[in-house]
């Protein structure tokens, strides 16, 4: 009975002993999953402050893109502006050219037309004196006749005829001369015409062409811009695409060793457990042993 007492002392000690270390055991994990639950918390805090950071740079990347597209667009239409004004004032000069030269051309076809209307009228004074010297040199020429008409009506005749060959003749040249005048006339119309027409075709032309090349520079321009942009913003994206991997790889890694962590405890614990039960499969069975003694 002494031998039982003691051994039940003894069990009851042991037991005590595993109940201590099952109640360490507990605080232990307690006390783990403070630290555990304190670590998740101070690494959720981590990711949030590394989240509003991330924003932050985001946003201020994103304002700075934000002004320098503002700054390059300002800057084209500057130069838009400008090139606008330029190409307003050379179409100014152009048009005030073509306009000294279209003034100058009428100047000079109403000079030739004034010069030409005063050719025929004198012209046409000239043959006015010219039939009214006729009619006078007839009438006097009939009046010094008529009293010898009788004797002289066949010279007189043949006087009419030479009179009328030579007005024949007359009217014939002034009408060739007054073709020929016409004829000249225009000819130098028709040359001056054309040479203003090619004049305007040619300020027509290099007006195109300048037109032309200042929308090719102007494209160029856009394109240009627009490659930097893009340039800048795929440079934007690769830098947010890198801190978002290594903000996930940092994640990934503090959850790895936390699962690591309670890999490991709770490997400790099973450990634990398997030790409790074995005691106490270990207690049972003395206590079964001293029973049957007893009995």
């Amino acid at each position: 009975e002494e031998e039982i007492e003691q051994r039940k002392s003894a069990w009851e000690r042991e037991w005590e002993e595993l109940e201590q270390d099952r109640e360490e055991a507990e605080h232990s994990l307690a006390s783990f999953r403070g630290g555990l639950e304190a670590e998740k918390k101070a690494f959720y805090a981590m990711l949030e402050q590394e989240h509003a950071a991330f924003e932050a740079e985001k946003a201020r990347c994103k304002e700075d893109w934000e002004q320098e597209c503002a700054e390059k667009r300002r800057v084209l239409k500057k130069e838009l502006h400008e090139a606008q004004e330029v190409w307003q004032a050379q179409q100014q000069t152009e048009e005030a050219g073509l306009h000294k030269a279209k003034v100058e051309w009428q100047r000079l076809y109403c000079e030739q037309r004034q010069a030409f209307e005063e050719e025929c009228n004198a012209f046409e004074k000239e043959m006015e004196l010219t039939r009214k010297q006729v009619e006078d040199d007839k009438t006097a020429f009939e009046a010094g006749v008529r009293a010898q008409m009788e004797q002289e009506k066949e010279m007189l005749a043949r006087r009419n005829e030479q009179l009328d060959q030579q007005q024949q003749e007359q009217q014939r040249r002034l009408e060739e001369q007054r073709a020929e005048q016409c004829a000249r006339l225009q000819e130098d119309w028709a040359a001056h015409k054309d040479k203003v027409n090619e004049e305007q075709q040619g300020h027509r032309d290099a007006m195109a062409a300048e037109r032309a090349q200042l929308a090719q520079e102007l494209e160029a321009e856009r394109k240009r811009a627009l490659n930097d942009v893009a340039a800048q913003r795929k440079l934007h994206r690769q830098q947010l695409k890198g801190v978002a991997e290594q903000v996930s790889q940092t994640r990934e890694r503090l959850w790895m060793a936390a699962e690591e962590q309670m890999a490991c405890h709770a490997l400790q614990m099973a450990l634990a457990g398997e030790k409790w039960q074995a005691d106490k499969a270990r207690h049972a069975a003395r206590v079964a042993a001293a029973q049957r003694r007893m009995e």
